[in-house]
């Protein structure tokens, strides 16, 4: 039986979730949904209530310039603690000094409840379930929108955001629990606007900047086949034997 696990990556929440750390200082909100949007759909909102803000949103999605190569395939062989790390979505975070469990932002694993119990009846008599894997490379042009009544907090804001990106974003989106997406982020592509940008519509005056970059990275799509024991050379091969057609 053919079972699949997918490693998505949803870069934006990832970064927003750094960002929002980063910036805790400034007292900013930090979030994938623009203020503009919610003050527009609920005319009782104030909008001096919702700023400043940190908006980080994703505004395209191809392939790497510096990576045209194509979706790589190569045969797996998993243990059960691959398959459990794999299918993890949950972290311990400590919030006001107490631990707390929370989903890992930017992890996308949609896995079927039957997908799992599949798995589990498996590795009761077996300890390595085969398969393979398309690892596939993407570029996303992230964009950060700052906004604030106060020009001065805005260009710190500004500032402060473009030395994060261009220095400590990309290490901590290399740490252990997102290092299988091989994220990279090339200061070349780094541009911005810090002046020039207002917006009088919601009864205050509020001066916008704007930090955009291009991040690549890689996802993985999983296919694997309880019915594989012995496996040969190639993998692959063995597993769209058993494919229905």
């Amino acid at each position: 039986m053919l079972v699949y696990l997918n490693r998505g990556f949803i870069l934006e929440q990832a970064i927003c979730d750094f960002i929002d750390n980063y910036v805790q200082f400034f007292d900013t909100r930090v979030t994938l949904q623009h203020p503009f949007a919610r003050i527009y759909m609920d005319n009782s909102m104030k909008a001096a209530d919702h700023f400043p803000a940190i908006v980080v949103s994703t505004y395209n999605d191809n392939k790497p310039s510096d990576l045209p190569m194509r979706p790589q395939i190569q045969g797996i062989g998993l243990t059960k603690e691959d398959v459990d790390l794999i299918i993890k979505t949950t972290e311990t975070v400590t919030i006001n000094g107490k631990p707390k469990e929370r989903k890992i932002p930017g992890y996308c694993k949609v896995i079927v409840p039957e997908t799992i119990k599949i798995l589990g009846e498996h590795f009761k008599n077996k300890k390595y379930i085969y398969g393979f894997v398309t690892r596939i490379y993407r570029c996303d042009k992230i964009s950060i929108d700052i906004w604030a009544e106060n020009i001065q907090l805005k260009n710190e804001l500004y500032e402060q955001l473009r030395l994060f990106i261009a220095g400590h974003l990309r290490h901590l989106l290399t740490t252990e629990k997102y290092r299988v997406h091989d994220v990279k982020i090339d200061d070349d592509t780094i541009y911005g606007q810090r002046s020039g940008a207002y917006n009088d519509q919601f009864d205050v005056i509020l001066s916008g900047a704007n930090i955009a970059f291009d991040v690549n990275y890689a996802i993985e799509h999983i296919v694997l086949d309880t019915e594989i024991e012995n496996p040969g050379k190639d993998l692959v091969m063995e597993v769209y034997k058993h494919v229905e057609v």
